[in-house]
């Protein structure tokens, strides 16, 4: 395992959220070192070559200290169970969204049936108007045939009576007495 050095003039940004392996012997040391966060168990990645065949840990870098040059490092499953932790809730709310614009979209395509059908229905009484109009049409334009036809067969009557004197004159007093 190489080992890290800080110097000096490492930024804290530099180093914050690096992942880390080190054994124990690096928190040993006053300066330069890793300082632990009390009470948290690190996980062991591999073992160290050298004679005492140290344990090999995993941390994140939490924050450095520019006196001493060491930094703290945290345990890195608590950093992932809190990052998966903040990215299973964002997926929560995600899938509460995706389920409202689900809902929206139902209740829109219900909406816009519902529109159609009352189109639909609003189409079938303008045919049913259009038929009535038409039939109406027809029903008149025979009365009006009718009309002109009795209208022609009154006009040819009454030109026969006017030719013939005295048919004439039977007519007008039988409608005299009949009152027609």
């Amino acid at each position: 395992m190489a080992q890290i050095f800080f110097t000096d003039d490492v930024l804290e940004e530099e180093v914050r959220g690096k992942i880390v392996g080190f054994t124990f012997d690096e928190q040993r040391k006053a300066k330069f070192g890793i300082k632990l966060t009390k009470d948290v168990e690190y996980s062991v990645i591999g073992y160290d070559y050298s004679a005492n065949k140290a344990p090999i840990y995993l941390g994140l870098v939490v924050e450095s200290d520019e006196k001493t040059g060491s930094v703290r490092v945290s345990n890195i499953e608590n950093r992932v169970s809190k990052l998966l932790k903040s990215l299973s809730n964002e997926k929560n709310k995600l899938l509460d969204e995706i389920e409202e614009l689900k809902t929206e979209i139902d209740k829109k395509e219900k909406e816009f049936e519902r529109s159609n059908n009352q189109l639909f229905d609003v189409q079938d009484a303008v045919i049913e108007f259009e038929r009535a109009y038409d039939e109406l049409q027809r029903e008149s334009e025979k009365t009006l045939e009718q009309f002109e036809h009795t209208k022609n067969q009154i006009e040819k009557f009454e030109q026969w009576l006017n030719k013939n004197w005295f048919v004439s004159k039977l007519y007008h007093f039988y409608k005299k007495y009949n009152q027609i």
